[in-house]
């Protein structure tokens, strides 16, 4: 049986899936993981750097004719990330927690 051929990327196709497993990598969890194992508590200030990064990732994309095939998922990306920790503090509010909950919320 004939085994397939193994994938062969360019040069430039190389490059872009390197940049967007970096990304990925970089505001998935594991910086936080990371972080908890070595440092202990994760900082605040971790969410707004991945932003920050992923802010700097879209002006790179909007710049650099070799990575700008990723702008869409860079810019995706941008609006999701923060748009989900918004939804997970939203949430967590007592406001919405007793608007979902009704007045139960609290109660043992």
């Amino acid at each position: 049986m004939d085994r397939p051929a193994p994938l062969r990327f360019s040069p430039e196709k190389r490059w872009l899936i390197t940049s967007a497993w970096a990304a990925m990598l970089l505001i998935s969890d594991l910086p936080d993981i990371l972080w908890k194992a070595f440092f202990g508590q994760v900082p605040g200030w971790l969410f707004w750097g991945k932003v920050g990064l992923l802010a700097l990732f879209f002006g790179l994309c909007l710049v650099w004719m070799g990575i700008r095939p990723l702008r869409p998922f860079a810019f995706i990306m941008l609006v999701f990330y923060p748009a989900f920790a918004a939804s997970t503090w939203m949430g967590s509010t007592p406001w919405w927690r007793s608007a979902r909950l009704g007045s139960t919320v609290g109660r043992p």
